[in-house]
């Protein structure tokens, strides 16, 4: 049997032009049709991996996380503290539940801007409203999470496993290379995510419940653990 030279069409692809600039600037979806989507970066984002993804989650579709319709539950917005040319990047987008996949908000999200803001001498521009504390999550540029992959699987691959009607749990959703199996969140594994990930030995009570006294965990030595955290069943 010969070789098989197979030639796809463009339109089976998603390219981009990777453009070195003095600043990063991208387009939220596809710009221009059958062509490679253009991406400007700036040297400092050269070398920074997760700052490349921020700008390719862009491209692929995905908007801030802080100008997404339900923002207003999560964070405030000190426009005092943002000029006028970059306001645009803190619109809200409509109210249309196909932009978010009924994916709950996420503070530790890659695409969500930073809470502080340099071109403005470094003002705060976001309070989180949940807790003080989220402050700290904002504006991540490490790696793409959980929910903004999830979000992704959405807008390119929710056909594929549609017709599926296995239960998932903890949030995952179905493989595109398997109908049969999940991807779950961290903490979370097995087919229909409902299980504990293996974890090392020695790690003490995984499970607890919260309460309104303060308690904390502690474990020596290099292990892996997860715990589990929540509300006291009824």
């Amino acid at each position: 049997m010969g070789n098989l030279n197979l030639t796809l069409p463009i339109k089976y692809f998603i390219r981009f032009l990777f453009i070195l600039n003095t600043e990063n600037r991208v387009f939220v979806g596809p710009s221009v049709k059958n062509m490679s989507q253009p991406i400007a970066f700036s040297p400092n984002c050269n070398h920074n991996v997760g700052c490349i993804l921020n700008l390719i989650g862009h491209a692929l579709g995905i908007s801030y996380t802080h100008s997404r319709p339900d923002r207003n539950n999560y964070i405030k917005i000190i426009y005092e503290d943002i000029g006028q040319m970059d306001r645009y990047i803190f619109q809200k987008m409509p109210n249309q539940n196909d932009l978010t996949c009924g994916i709950s908000y996420d503070y530790g999200s890659l695409m969500h801007e930073k809470k502080m803001c340099r071109k403005h001498h470094n003002e705060k521009i976001f309070e989180t409203k949940l807790s003080p504390y989220y402050i700290y999550m904002l504006g991540q540029r490490y790696a793409l999470i959980f929910n903004d992959v999830k979000l992704l699987n959405c807008y390119y691959c929710s056909n594929i496993c549609k017709n599926k009607k296995l239960k998932c749990y903890s949030n995952g959703y179905g493989s595109p290379n398997n109908c049969n199996e999940f991807r779950c969140p961290n903490s979370y594994s097995g087919r229909t995510c409902k299980e504990v990930p293996k974890i090392s030995k020695n790690c003490g009570k995984i499970k607890s419940a919260v309460s309104r006294k303060s308690k904390t965990i502690k474990r020596k030595g290099k292990k892996t653990c997860t715990y589990h955290i929540g509300a006291k069943q009824k």
